[in-house]
């Protein structure tokens, strides 16, 4: 059984992150400070518009969260992770993680935030390796609403992606806008059939596939730093 002061931290970091959740009409949490189900704490529905209708439902986003009472300072934060929770958000499709600082004295908190999609934790996991925690990385919680919806967004819209290692494509110039530095964008990935011919390509600094399993469709994600034209070629 947790001690009173483990209870207090867990419920205000709870309170906090409730009340920042509340800042968005596309949001609907359903966070419990005493939860016992195993790696999670509860989950946020996410609508499409201020309408939360189930016919407007976009998706529910799994959370955890952790609350501490060490003075965070940064706008960044790391936490040991346990391997075992990792996997299981893995199996549920990803989850965001929360790391809430909490001053029980004060009433202040300060929230920090990990997006854990599945391509993120298998990564995250096989760099454990035998281990059985592993540090993940958070960033400061946003307070504007817009950025807050848009983190659970960008959850919903990308939580049925895995990344494949493809075995020889092809993309046609023409059809990749002209991206700029910095900026990473989705484009349809194009596999032609029959004969395979040299075709161009842009090649970008990191080009990854991925693979939308509900919607059976390719995406293909460029992180565009320097713009290069080269040559593919198909087996």
């Amino acid at each position: 059984m947790p001690s009173a002061n483990t209870k207090r931290i867990e419920e205000s970091a709870t309170t906090a992150l409730k009340a920042a959740l509340l800042r968005c009409p596309i949001l609907d949490s359903y966070i419990d400070s005493n939860d016992k189900t195993p790696s999670w704490d509860g989950t946020v529905f996410v609508y499409k518009s201020e309408k939360t209708k189930k016919e407007n439902l976009a998706g529910r986003v799994p959370i955890q969260i952790k609350g501490t009472e060490k003075v965070i300072v940064s706008d960044t934060a790391t936490f040991s992770c346990s391997v075992a929770d990792l996997n299981n958000y893995y199996k549920d499709g990803g989850c965001v993680f929360f790391l809430i600082s909490v001053d029980l004295s004060s009433g202040n908190s300060r929230i920090f935030y990990k997006t854990l999609l599945v391509v993120d934790l298998d990564k995250i996991i096989k760099g454990a390796g035998k281990q059985k925690t592993s540090t993940i990385h958070l960033n400061l919680f946003p307070t504007e609403a817009n950025e807050i919806s848009s983190i659970f967004m960008g959850f919903t819209d990308n939580v049925h992606m895995f990344e494949i290692k493809p075995a020889g494509w092809f993309v046609k110039h023409n059809d990749l806008p002209v991206t700029h530095n910095g900026r990473c964008d989705r484009y349809p990935l194009f596999l032609p059939a029959g004969k395979r011919k040299r075709v161009p390509v842009f090649i970008f600094q990191q080009i990854k596939l991925f693979k939308d399993f509900i919607h059976n469709s390719f995406i293909l994600v460029v992180h565009a730093q320097k713009h290069f034209i080269h040559h593919a070629f198909g087996k």
